[in-house]
């Protein structure tokens, strides 16, 4: 007979609707390490709404379906079961969440941030090792017949880090 596992229980006021699909979980370890505390205030409520937006269904989703715009315009498509692997929605128990997630103006507006408040801090995440931008359109221009960027609607994809762990 096998063990179900139970849902972490989350108290009442530390959530507004639907406790499961808007949380994170940010630990002590975290918020003592030097690399965290050297982020600046508001670098450090970024990387936290990103943890916690990566795990909503919209990003979920807007991730899938960004990757499947990008890597179909690179010309290196994947098959549909593996774009699920990735985005983490294949085989959820095992590999639950994803290290790749997109914030794009909608999702900023939703969380009362601005582009220029979010590409800011986004980039202060990156250079200290949080995150990385795993593909966006500046890495990958593409110039269409009209001259125009392939790219220019399609959020940046960021992945998530292990860098700032060994970064002294």
């Amino acid at each position: 007979m096998s063990k179900k596992k139970s849902k972490p229980i989350l108290k009442e006021w530390q959530y507004y609707k639907n406790a499961f699909d808007n949380y994170t979980m940010v630990t002590a370890d975290l918020l003592q390490s030097k690399q965290f505390q050297s982020l600046t205030p508001a670098a450090k409520n970024m990387y936290i709404l990103v943890l916690i937006h990566a795990n909503t269904k919209a990003s979920i989703e807007c991730t899938y379906c960004t990757l499947k715009d990008y890597f179909k315009l690179t010309g290196k498509e994947i098959p549909d079961i593996d774009l699920a692997e990735l985005v983490g929605t294949r085989n959820r128990k095992e590999t639950f969440g994803s290290p790749y997630f997109v914030l794009p103006k909608k999702q900023m507006q939703a969380y009362g941030i601005t582009t220029s408040y979010a590409s800011k801090y986004l980039g202060q995440l990156v250079n200290a090792g949080f995150l990385t931008k795993f593909c966006f359109d500046k890495g990958h221009y593409t110039t269409a017949e009209n001259g125009h960027n392939d790219f220019d609607r399609l959020p940046t994809v960021y992945k998530f880090s292990n860098k700032w762990k060994s970064a002294r």
